[in-house]
């Protein structure tokens, strides 16, 4: 029978704000739930567009490491429940596996051995054990590096790594959700996104700058992992369609892959009459993408009183597109376009 009051309280106790509490509960009571919050927090701190410090004009190496201790930072502070002390060893952490980064090539048994000596120095100075540590990050890089059904997606091979850390933690006596940051730890710190040599570092300038022929003509040379690889191809990709100018203006607003923002901005097979319009008009995702950032440039909407937010309606060549993001250092970055 179909009841409107269903799924209404009619004792009127019920309280949102009561269920999200318990919900947050649920998931900090969890080992599980701890590490997803640890690494999501580590993950958009120093990896997404760029990490945080992205913009800040520090130069390749400078930045890379910046990010890295600041997710690191941040993952540990949040995921011990603002334990300031946690938040320092987990920046230490980070950055010992950005340099682990630096020896041979993902799986190979140099970067193994380093990953492997970067966990144990990591765990003994938090004050744990540095077999279990070891064992976590040497697994999670050995394993998880030669892998036969490794993807270019990141998210997929981070969860990967993740559980292959827990779970040699626990088969060495140890806890999963310590080995699980540690392997998450050490893959994450590794990504393009921080360059730990001259040819990754080269790979990531020739993406931020749009040069499709030094791009390729490293790619020929470089020794990447599948994620990093993945992310310089779709730079590539993208790149030829729509021309070094408007690529390295991309770049320069949403990091180093930023063909995945527009990926995302522009998903699935049905982009609606809006979307439609402007794929027909632009011919690619990434032109359309960049004369809409250049037209929300144009007429600088204004922020939220309180916050760093926007909604706006621009017009782009005719076309009428609501757009809503964050003005982030004096950048606006589009966060989703209405297409519909």
């Amino acid at each position: 029978m179909n009841n409107p009051l269903g799924y209404t309280d009619p004792s009127g106790y019920f309280s949102l704000s009561k269920a999200l509490k318990n919900a947050w509960k649920s998931v900090w009571n969890s080992s599980v739930g701890r590490v997803a919050v640890t690494v999501a927090v580590a993950y958009f701190t120093g990896y997404y567009n760029g990490g945080i410090f992205g913009t800040a004009g520090l130069g390749a190496t400078t930045t890379a490491a910046a990010n890295t201790a600041a997710a690191g930072f941040a993952g540990s502070y949040v995921g011990s429940g603002g334990n300031f002390k946690a938040g320092l060893q987990g920046s230490f952490t980070a950055l010992l596996f950005y340099g682990a980064g630096s020896f041979g090539s993902e799986g190979s048994l140099s970067r193994v051995a380093a990953h492997a000596a970067a966990g144990c120095i990591g765990a003994s100075a938090g004050g744990g054990s540095c077999g279990n540590g070891a064992l976590a990050a040497g697994f999670a890089e050995g394993i998880g590096g030669n892998l036969p059904f490794k993807t270019s997606d990141l998210a997929a091979n981070l969860v990967t790594r993740t559980v292959i850390g827990g779970t040699a933690s626990v088969l060495g006596g140890g806890k999963f959700e310590n080995g699980a940051a540690t392997g998450a730890f050490g893959y994450l710190f590794n990504s393009l996104a921080h360059p730990t040599n001259t040819l990754e570092a080269g790979v990531r300038q020739a993406i931020l700058r749009g040069d499709v022929n030094e791009l390729r003509l490293l790619l020929g040379e470089a020794n990447l992992s599948a994620s990093d690889m993945a992310i310089a191809q779709r730079a590539l990709t993208t790149i030829e369609t729509v021309g070094p100018e408007n690529a390295s203006m991309l770049a320069e607003r949403y990091g180093v892959d930023w063909a995945n923002r527009v990926h995302h901005i522009f998903e699935g097979a049905h982009q609606g009459t809006i979307g439609d319009a402007l794929l027909s008009r632009f011919g690619s995702p990434a032109e359309a993408m960049a004369q809409i950032q250049r037209v929300v440039e144009a007429t600088r909407p204004s922020t939220g009183f309180l916050s760093n937010t926007f909604k706006t309606s621009v017009n782009v060549e005719g076309i009428s597109v609501q757009v809503r993001g964050r003005l982030i250092d004096g950048i606006y970055r589009i966060g989703t376009i209405e297409k519909w």
